[in-house]
This record gives C-alpha cells, sequence and structure tokens, in this order.
C-alpha cells in the first residue's frame, strides 16, 4: 500500500483504503510504501478490513509495515535510514518498519527463505543496494519464493459469468 503523506492510503493500481482518522492522523506526513498486514497467515483479513469503503474498527488489528520512502531523494539505504527515523519519530504502534539484512550469498538466501517460509511467510524481496526507488517491479527488486509446478492436460474451458460473462471461466483439466 502506498502512503501518500496527507491522510490517504492507496494500492499499487491507485484505489483508495479508507483508514480511519485515528490511524492517518497518527502517520507521518511524507510519503511510504509498505503493506497493510494484519500478520502471518491473516491476509484475508488484512483484505476484507482495508478493502471496505467505511474505516470501521477492524483497523485496530493492522499494521503498516514499512519498506521505503519514495520522495526521499537518492539511493535505497539513503532513503531507508530516513524511514527509520521517520518511524521512530511518529512514534505510532501500528507503523513497523520492515527489517533488513544483507544478503551475505546463495547459502544464505536460501536459509532466510526457509526461515520464512517456516513461519507462514510467502517469501523475500530482495533490493539491490544503492537503487533508486521505482514504483514496480524492477531488476533492483526481486521477489524470491519458493512454489512447486504442477502440469495438467486442459481439456476444456467453461464461460465466465456475472461481470466476467465476457471472458474464459474455468479451465477443465
Amino acid at each position: 500500500a502506498y502512503w501518500d503523506g496527507d491522510g490517504r492510503f492507496y494500492t499499487r493500481n491507485g484505489c483508495r483504503f479508507y483508514a480511519p482518522d485515528w490511524y492517518t492522523e497518527a502517520m507521518p506526513k511524507i510519503p511510504l510504501d509498505g503493506e497493510l498486514w494484519c500478520g502471518r497467515g491473516h491476509f484475508q483479513e488484512a483484505v476484507s478490513i482495508c478493502r471496505r469503503h467505511q474505516a470501521g474498527e477492524g483497523w485496530r488489528k493492522v499494521r503498516y509495515m514499512v519498506f521505503d520512502a519514495p520522495s526521499v531523494k537518492g539511493y535505497f539505504e539513503k532513503r531507508i535510514k530516513v524511514m527509520k527515523t521517520t518511524i521512530e519519530e511518529a512514534n505510532f504502534s501500528h507503523l513497523q518498519a520492515v527489517p533488513f539484512v544483507k544478503c551475505k550469498g546463495v547459502e544464505h538466501l536460501q536459509e532466510s527463505l526457509e526461515s520464512v517460509e517456516k513461519k507462514g511467510g510467502e517469501g523475500l524481496m530482495l533490493r539491490e543496494p544503492g537503487s533508486k526507488y521505482e514504483r514496480r517491479r524492477s531488476k533492483a527488486l526481486l521477489k524470491v519464493k519458493t512454489f512447486f509446478d504442477e502440469e495438467a492436460l486442459v481439456t476444456g474451458s467453461h464461460k465466465g459469468t456475472g461481470k466476467n460473462w465476457n471472458v474464459m471461466g474455468a479451465l477443465l483439466c
């Protein structure tokens, strides 16, 4: 989620999240990039709370996990330093910096990924040192996760229904 520094959260696609006043008033006055989070294994709960067009008490469960400060000019390490100072100064219990660890090599990466996945995390984000901020995935920001591929023979499909009437619905395997 993108915090604009002026009272509003947005999705990556520009849709607004409606956080309550007590939440937004405690946030810093600079733009931040992060994730609205209710804890490991609670992704659907976070989505349910944050996608409502009316701010509710559910926001008391939501933390904003920050991983960048886009308006700070300069390289990644400078932005993170400003981000951490900004979060400390805000002194808001629902605002937290995502911890960063410098990768020491492939073995360290694999051990870290395994540790995160055992705790129920999806994977790791890798940021190139000295990189500039980009509001999208790039060569400087990569997602690493373990996944399993399955192969299937597609034998047909169903037409979409409802709002998806004009596209393919489900595949038959």
